[in-house]
Parts: C-alpha cells; structure tokens; sequence
C-alpha cells in the first residue's frame, strides 16, 4: 500500500485493489489452534496483523487505493483439509465475492 501511496504522489498513473478481507479481518484466525478453522484464513494476499485493516480502510477512503476485490476461490473444509500436514499444501482462497461490497459498506460507512 505505502508503494502505491508514493508512486502516486509522485505522479505515476497506479491502481491499487485491496481484498476485502484486509479491510476487515486480522491475522487472528490464522493462529486457531483447530486446523479446520485455521485454514479457511488461507488466502493470498495473507490477512495481516491487526491495524492493517485500518491502515488499508484509511488508504481506500483517501483514493489512494481505488477497487476492492476477493480472493475468490472457495475450498471446503475437506479441500483445505489437504494441508493438515503441510501448510503449504492447503489450497488458497475464499469465498467472498457476494458478500465484498457489504462488507465494505458494514465497515466504512455504516461503522462510521
């Protein structure tokens, strides 16, 4: 994000597009100690600490980041269940693509 703020400040034509979870969702979920639970937060890019979201919500609400997006690629839990003893085996991605633009609205402007 800080990349596209700077290039865009200093007048480089740039987009940039976080995925809806970074807006509203932390790393919590990821550290579950169930694997099941674990592996639905498998996603690219990964959801970050806690205060990203705000950082990302700040960005976007200024311009300097202009879509939102998904990870759109829904596994279940028997999918991501391939994984369980190697992490890097689990598929990546989530659904979302139906619920992006309520999330955004419940986060942004509703929370408001």
């Amino acid at each position: 994000m800080e990349e596209i703020v700077e290039a865009r400040k200093s007048g480089q034509r740039v987009i940039g597009e976080p995925v809806v979870y970074g807006l509203v969702l932390d790393d919590s979920g990821l550290w579950d100690p169930g694997f099941i639970n674990a592996a639905k937060y498998v996603m690219s890019p990964p959801i970050r600490a806690l205060g990203h979201d705000k950082s990302l919500q700040a960005a976007f609400s200024t311009g300097n980041l202009q879509f939102v997006e998904t990870d759109q690629c829904a596994f279940n839990s028997t999918q991501k269940a391939f994984g369980i003893n190697d992490f890097r085996k689990i598929p990546n991605g989530v659904n979302g693509i139906e619920e992006r633009m309520h999330l955004v609205w419940d986060t942004m402007v509703e929370s408001s």
